[in-house]
Order: structure tokens, then C-alpha cells, then sequence
């Protein structure tokens, strides 16, 4: 249990990063591990994962961060969150 824990963290570290840096990587990170992010994240998994594919990766950051800490978002937290360009 411990071993996943750290495994889910050391996941949504590096969806963050991803979506922090407007890496497209984060949508294939996203489809091959979406069942053990659905199971640490629950509900708001499907949030995250509509955002990730419409590539809304600010709305996305938002949402996870705010998951990650226990909080849910609201509205006016949903603004975009400044994310580095893709190359």
C-alpha cells in the first residue's frame, strides 16, 4: 500500500510537471495511467481527464492541484494557469 502510494504521488508529480510545462505528453501519461489516477483521485478524475484532452492544460493544472491538496476548485479558480508554450 505504502509502495503505491509513492507510485500514484511520484505519477501526479510528473502529470503536473507535464501540464506546468504544456507538455502533449501528458496526454498519452494521462491514457496509459488513467486507471490508477482514477482510483487516487476519484471523482474528479473525469474533470482532469476532459481538460487534458481538449488541452486545457492550465484548467488541468488547476484541476489536479487543487485534488491533490483536498480542495476543490471553484469557478474562479478554474481561470487559466500560465503554462510554458510546447515546442
Amino acid at each position: 500500500r505504502a509502495a503505491d502510494d509513492v507510485r500514484v504521488g511520484q505519477l501526479l508529480g510528473y502529470v503536473e510537471t507535464l501540464l506546468r510545462e504544456g507538455d502533449m505528453r501528458v496526454i498519452g501519461v494521462w491514457r496509459e495511467s488513467a486507471p490508477l489516477i482514477e482510483a487516487a483521485l476519484g471523482p474528479v478524475a473525469e474533470r482532469l481527464h476532459q481538460e487534458i484532452e481538449a488541452f486545457h492544460f492550465g484548467l488541468a493544472l488547476k484541476t489536479l492541484l487543487g485534488a491533490r491538496s483536498g480542495a476543490r476548485p471553484t469557478a474562479d479558480q478554474t481561470s487559466a494557469v500560465p503554462v510554458r508554450p510546447a515546442v
